[in-house]
């Protein structure tokens, strides 16, 4: 459906404006106080979400009375209602829909200054994006402080972590918020009413994080927010070149309001909303699949690993760190095969070539890891290089994040390897916001305290909750190392309440080491993208169980921390009957026990699944045939 205009510059020389969403069920307000500053409101079913009075505007040295003696001059309304398909994605297809007001502000003395705010309603949240019209001064100018706000009701619940990796425990009121806590950021604001404050479309401006505002109860968007930083408002300035994007378009400030945590996650779609379209022509080239990291960085070992990913349907080998050489090392030369004697005391020998010949001939596709120090010397020779190679894709290491120029660094680095058609993992710090939606080359990215650092099982269900409402996390799955905190049924579940499209698994395992029994089948058979999901049972650190759906088959994982029962109503199902097969904990003395059994159920079924502490349980339900 075609966008439908509803008005156009209509003068006003109002002080306030709505803008409801299109079941009016979340209302935005936009009002200019008596000092002319801009400031937002957002009710949800008429409940405050975010309360009047919450500031918006931008301060620059260079162009003053951006967030202050402004009034409102005329407004440009739209309804927009499409829908598109991911290429990558959690659903087969996504609904966009939403109410949109442009206004425009100019200074309320007559002076040049002006300022643009474009409002979005959507039945699913909020979202404001402020503007910078060409206007005297604006050709180049900083921006020192961006002056959103969530004055918030209450004392509400939130979920931070203080850095992209960081661990997730018990919940802390907003009147304990840390210094800085990432985005998007969970908040219940009532047993019946939550919301994560994100941001979206991050393309070539300073990273924001969630800092505490001037006032209580108040969050104040931070640019380049830096944990160790000790004063809030000393941030890092960011430059807005005109000549290059004009007017200058800050990233959207967003909310998804819910009724439920778990209502949360079925709209995380919102965040891929407030992104671009996808800007790559042919997408045929992109592909899902599981991963298996290669370790021993020889030529004997890669190539029985790749006979291993054949023999059980992963798609990709990742050779990761340490194959060019030292990865800290600035003079290390990603051009050239040149294993790390760290890694690989006998460096190697490594022939990649024969490797990557190998593997594409048996449909094992070839992924190589490189630390930012030589992405940032080398990466216009390396993406054409490693697309001669008959290279998939590219994992990105320890890349910058935060100030602006590596915002564009990483954008660029995403669209360049699309130029070449490589995948891209990015590592590390970095956290999507949508970017994928334009460039579905980015296929996954970590930002996430994974399984290679071990987490505990609350932060495990947590994440669903918090870090996955901003997109896919490459989360390292591990099954056999003894320093995990979970079973090997809670594994398996996690690999379907994750959403990855490259699903990288067995992170610390090699094929000589990989011991189990028939429960490693359902990674051999694992889809890592979904036409459909749904949340099953959903409290933040407690319990967890998404069921999605792929073609004609679901799959549900459920994990509880405590233990105790996972109580999983199958309403989701559609008619007929289901042979249900489940993976559960076999022995509560043994870990890596796991007891598969097979069950007739149908949509009226509820299953009551008993869990032991740390544990979990993976399902994959297939329709019987008449």
């Amino acid at each position: 459906m075609r966008p439908l205009l509803l008005a156009l510059l209509v003068p006003l020389h109002l002080a306030a404006l709505d803008v409801a969403s299109p079941s009016g069920g979340i209302v935005v307000t936009v009002v200019t106080d008596s000092a002319g500053q801009p400031t937002w409101s957002v009710t949800s079913q008429g409940r405050p979400v975010v309360l009047p009075g919450s500031r918006l505007g931008l301060v620059s040295p260079e162009l003053p009375g951006l967030d202050r003696g402004l009034r409102i001059a005329r407004e440009e309304r739209r309804e927009v209602d499409e829908r598109w398909k991911p290429v990558l994605g959690e659903r087969a297809e996504v609904r966009d829909r939403y109410r949109e007001a442009v206004i425009h502000l100019e200074a309320a003395d007559g002076g040049p200054r002006r300022l643009d705010l474009t409002v979005r309603a959507y039945d699913e949240g909020a979202a404001v994006r402020v503007t910078v019209p060409a206007q005297p001064g604006s050709e180049r100018f900083t921006i020192t402080r961006d002056a959103t706000e969530l004055a918030l009701p209450g004392d509400p619940a939130t979920w931070p972590t203080t850095s992209a990796q960081g661990r997730h425990g018990a919940p802390v009121p907003l009147s304990a918020f840390p210094e800085v806590g990432e985005r998007p950021l969970t908040l219940r604001l009532a047993p019946d009413l939550w919301a994560s404050a994100f941001e979206a479309e991050v393309v070539n401006q300073a990273r924001m994080r969630w800092v505490r505002g001037d006032r209580p109860g108040v969050l104040a968007a931070g640019l380049n927010a830096n944990k160790f930083r000790q004063d809030p408002a000393t941030f890092s300035t960011m430059t807005a070149t005109a000549t290059a994007e004009r007017p200058w378009r800050m990233p959207w400030r967003a909310l998804m309001v819910a009724d439920s945590a778990g209502g949360l996650v079925e709209r995380n779609y919102l965040v891929q909303n407030l992104n671009a379209p996808c800007a790559i022509a042919d997408t045929s080239w992109i592909k899902p699949g599981t991963v298996m990291r290669e370790t021993t960085l020889s030529t004997t070992g890669a190539l029985r690993l790749v006979d291993y990913a054949a023999a059980h349907n992963i798609r990709y080998i990742l050779f990761d760190a340490g194959w060019y050489g030292h990865e800290y090392e600035d003079s290390a030369d990603a051009t050239k095969v040149d294993v790390d004697p760290k890694r690989n005391p006998n460096k190697g020998p490594l022939d990649l070539q024969e490797v990557i010949k190998a593997g594409n001939a048996k449909g094992v596709g070839v992924i190589l890891y490189v630390n930012r120090r030589a992405l940032e010397r080398q990466l216009d020779t390396l993406l054409p290089l490693y697309a001669s190679w008959g290279v998939k894709g590219v994992k990105y290491g320890f890349v910058n994040v935060g100030p602006q120029e590596w915002t564009t660094w990483v954008t660029d680095a995403v669209r360049k390897a699309a130029e070449h058609r490589l995948m891209v993992d990015i590592h590390d710090e970095y956290r999507p916001m949508g970017l994928e939606r334009t460039w579905p080359n980015l296929v996954t990215a970590e930002g996430i305290g994974g399984n290679e650092e071990f987490p505990t099982p609350v932060h495990n269900a947590t994440v669903p909750f918090t870090r996955f409402l901003s997109g896919p996390a490459d989360y390292t799955f591990c099954l056999m190392d003894k320093r995990l905190k979970v079973t090997r049924a809670h594994q398996l579940a996690l690999s379907i309440l994750y959403f990855s499209p490259w699903q990288v698994i067995y992170w610390y395992d090699r094929p000589d080491t990989v011991r189990g029994g028939d429960e490693l089948r359902l990674w051999d058979t694992l889809p890592t993208t979904w036409d459909e999901l749904r949340v099953v049972v959903g409290t933040p650190g407690e319990q967890v169980a998404l069921a999605r759906r792929n073609g004609t088959d679901w799959w549900l994982g459920g994990i509880s921390p405590a233990g105790g029962s996972l109580r999983l109503p199958l309403n989701f199902l559609g008619t007929g009957a289901w042979t249900a097969t489940l993976h559960q904990d076999g022995d509560p003395a043994n870990p890596h026990a796991v007891a598969i059994t097979t069950r007739t159920v149908d949509a009226s079924t509820v299953l009551d699944l008993p869990v032991v502490a740390n544990g979990g349980v993976a399902i994959r339900f297939s329709p019987v045939k008449p």
